[in-house]
């Protein structure tokens, strides 16, 4: 006669002492449970369900693995408790993901399995609950792309800036209203969107971030920009639109690699000298600001708030190839 687990439900065969899924102990519950016969007939005797509690103590490997296939099951499409068998067979399958979608579920915590996919390299949490990223994720170093964008995020935990091959972060639509300096030790970051926030100031080391080819700060309330920001001689795409920015920082003729610049909706009324001499910008805009249209340089003139075509997609391709530079110079050492 075989055993059920009263953890997970699975049979197993009356000689083990642990669920072979889960690995729970049937031994001491086959003891506990007291005998057919002692039960009044009027009685009903159902078994204990596994239910999902992301806030509850340590967990051994085995029950993380239950749970994660439990939740996975519940909120992921491609992924059916009915396709296998056993907990090895569960590890077999998931640990060769490397990609995980989890947006638009209305999530505010994460099972503690999550951390035991550590081959993931695309992890999107947008579109959740989130307040603190989940302690979890913090095994998941091998991440390339991390969409966290509409959440309740106010702050990062240090652990992030373990993350040493992320090479894009979005941010976006969350509640930060002072700039996570630990993004600034994220060397390999490639491409930072932090819009639609409550930014006040950009951190002074971001200067720090020398891959970086897309940031994007639009939707804020900055009233400047770090003077290190020039030290972003890579930077191709940059939006500061709708802040309050009143001038440029000093060195910002230097950043001649700046393909796409959006200026919309601020309170510059100049800018700076040698951006004349800027004739490789093809995507720029500067709306929204007290500035006369005579004093913009003649080729930002006739680009003011227009798009060369087709240059949305040459730019994202631009930003692509510079985003693979870290991650080849980490794996190839060159």
């Amino acid at each position: 006669m075989s055993i059920i687990c009263p953890r997970c439900n699975s049979e197993n065969p009356p000689d083990l002492q642990y669920c072979d899924y889960c690995g729970y102990e049937l031994k001491s519950e086959i003891e506990a449970v007291p005998e057919p016969k002692s039960v009044p007939k009027e009685t009903t005797v159902s078994e204990p369900k596994l239910e999902l509690n992301f806030e509850q103590g340590p967990m051994s490997e085995a029950e993380q693995w239950v749970e994660l296939a439990t939740f996975l099951n519940a909120y992921d499409v491609e992924f059916d408790t009915d396709d296998v068998q056993d907990i090895e067979t569960t590890k077999r399958v998931l640990c060769g993901w490397t990609s995980l979608d989890l947006s638009c579920l209305e999530l505010s915590v994460l099972p503690q399995g999550i951390g035991l996919l550590t081959q993931l390299e695309s992890i999107d949490l947008s579109d959740n609950a989130l307040s603190t990223l989940p302690n979890c994720l913090r095994t998941l170093t091998r991440v390339h792309n991390l969409e966290l964008w509409e959440n309740k995020l106010q702050t990062l935990p240090d652990w992030i800036c373990e993350f040493r091959e992320l090479t894009i972060l979005d941010l976006s639509d969350n509640g930060f209203k002072v700039f996570p300096d630990t993004i600034c030790d994220l060397s390999t970051l490639s491409i930072l969107d932090l819009s639609n926030n409550k930014l006040t100031a950009l951190s002074e080391n971001v200067g720090n971030l020398i891959y970086l080819v897309g940031l994007d700060v639009s939707s804020n309330q900055l009233e400047h920009l770090p003077g290190n920001l020039v030290q972003l001689n890579r930077l191709v795409n940059l939006n500061v639109s709708d802040n309050n920015l009143s001038a440029l920082p000093n060195g910002f003729e230097t950043m001649t690699n700046i393909v796409s610049l959006n200026l919309d909706g601020n309170n510059l009324t100049s800018l700076p000298e040698g951006l004349e001499d800027w004739d490789q910008v093809t995507s720029f805009s500067m709306k929204n600001n007290p500035i006369s249209p005579n004093d913009l340089p003649s080729h930002f003139s006739n680009l003011n708030g227009t798009d060369k075509r087709g240059v949305g997609a040459v730019l994202w391709l631009i930003i692509l190839a510079f985003s693979l530079i870290p991650v080849l110079i980490t794996l190839f050492g060159f």
